[in-house]
């Protein structure tokens, strides 16, 4: 993709935006893709409001449904959502742990299962499988809990890029409405914005796909070797995936061309979020 009228740093705040550059690309020069959570946040902000402002023609369509449950056979209520899109028509593979072990040990190189086994909780586990499978196959990943909306076909399941994205926003621990937070609250310091691990869509080996999967596995095996247990968000989860995103955003900057990805901020084909018997249990990792 060639530059567009206006590029995405041109929605960075004005008095930070030279700062905000700076700081990002003093970090790549050595190698640092730990990019700081306010450089993270703005940058989010910008891309998010920048692809409001630029939308994408939709024309990527999903070849396939990617699904995670660590169990061979999940529960009833759990399943029943799962099944659900089946009404779209498209292959579903889903996989539990076992057969996302087998897979990561054919296809990718040790490091990825070592992450993969370090992560004590099923929702950390879950977030590198569907780094990993849908950068080697591409297709669109739904958690357990993210039902087809009743009626709805997923025809409407098209993109305007090779990867699409959901944002979130919250200022402290209250989620926030992206679409009325930036026009009404255009310049609140301490909303945070971020991206979803759920929904997901990306195509295969795309390079976002990449450098979120590579960093996921690093953070996963410098938190074991530091003696850390493996944070569900901040190691694996939106929060590195969301810095990824960030230096995607840099890498395109770099090369002259416009991030590689469609944000979608409403998504009317899912219910998300279903309230389902396991939340209330250790499997949940929000409980764990």
């Amino acid at each position: 993709m060639t530059m567009s009228a206006l590029d995405w740093t041109d929605f960075l705040p004005g008095a930070s935006r030279a700062q905000t550059l700076q700081a990002l690309n003093a970090q790549r020069a050595v190698g640092d893709r730990r990019y700081s959570l306010g450089a993270v946040h703005r940058v989010s902000r910008a891309l998010i409001a920048w692809r409001m402002a630029y939308g994408l023609p939709a024309r990527f369509r999903p070849a396939r449904i990617v699904q995670f449950w660590d169990d061979e056979t999940p529960p009833p209520d759990v399943l029943e959502c799962m099944e659900s899109w089946r009404a779209t028509g498209l292959p579903i593979q889903r996989f539990s742990e076992a057969s996302a072990r087998a897979f990561m040990a054919e296809i990718y190189p040790p490091q990825m299962l070592q992450a993969f086994d370090a992560c004590p909780h099923p929702a950390s586990k879950s977030d590198l499988l569907r780094l990993a499978a849908l950068y080697h196959g591409g297709g669109l990943y739904v958690d357990a809990d993210d039902r087809l909306a009743p009626g709805e076909t997923g025809a409407e399941l098209l993109f305007g890029a090779p990867l699409a994205l959901m944002p979130l926003a919250h200022e402290g621990l209250t989620m926030l409405p992206v679409r009325d937070t930036l026009r009404d609250r255009p310049d609140a310091p301490y909303v945070g914005y971020y991206f979803n691990t759920t929904p997901l869509f990306g195509t295969r080996a795309h390079p976002l796909l990449k450098l979120a999967l590579e960093m996921a596995i690093m953070n996963a095996l410098e938190s074991v070797a530091a003696g850390r247990s493996v944070d569900p968000h901040e190691d694996v989860g939106p929060t590195s995936l969301t810095r990824a995103v960030t230096g995607h955003a840099m890498d395109m900057l770099e090369a002259g061309r416009t991030p590689d990805l469609d944000i979608r901020i409403d998504w009317p084909e899912l219910r998300l979020f279903e309230t389902l018997d396991y939340k209330s249990t250790s499997r949940n990792w929000r409980n764990a």
